[in-house]
């Protein structure tokens, strides 16, 4: 969101081989496979297979992680980097602005709405509608409903 644009992916844990030429591997295959069709949404979802490695060398902080980095989708139910959660803890122990950034995540989910609010961009219209769903929930559950969009 720093640049203004919202990204899609997703974060797995499997063999990837790579080189200065080349990347390949079960890894960055799943990993394509879950962003190209899974995500839809401009989020990152969590494969089980990343969660099963982050317990491996969290130190049996895997609750801790989960509950400060990741949330399920009310929409499927996948996992994904919650990062105005993220956000929000690292502001709430950092002194960071929690408001400043829901404000510009705000407008520019209310600028882009507007920008694609027609029948040839629907497509893209309909993935910053999942963006004002995902900032209003958030809002909601953190007790910033000034910042919500209506």
């Amino acid at each position: 969101m720093q640049n203004n644009i919202f990204v899609r992916g997703s974060l797995c844990y499997d063999d990837l081989y790579f080189s200065k030429e080349f990347l390949l591997g079960r890894g960055i295959i799943k990993a394509h496979k879950i962003e190209s069709e899974l995500a839809i949404y401009p989020r990152i979802i969590v494969d089980n297979s990343f969660l099963e490695g982050a317990k491996s060398v969290s130190s049996g902080r895997e609750d801790e992680i989960f509950e400060w980095y990741f949330s399920e989708d009310e929409t499927d139910g996948f996992c994904h980097f919650d990062y105005l959660k993220a956000e929000h803890n690292y502001s709430t122990r950092d002194g960071n602005d929690t408001q400043r950034i829901l404000e510009k995540h705000r407008d520019l989910i209310i600028s882009n709405i507007n920008k694609y609010n027609n029948e040839k961009d629907m497509r893209i219209f309909q993935k910053y509608q999942w963006c004002k769903k995902y900032h209003n929930n958030f809002c909601k559950n953190y007790g910033y409903s000034i910042y919500k969009i209506v």
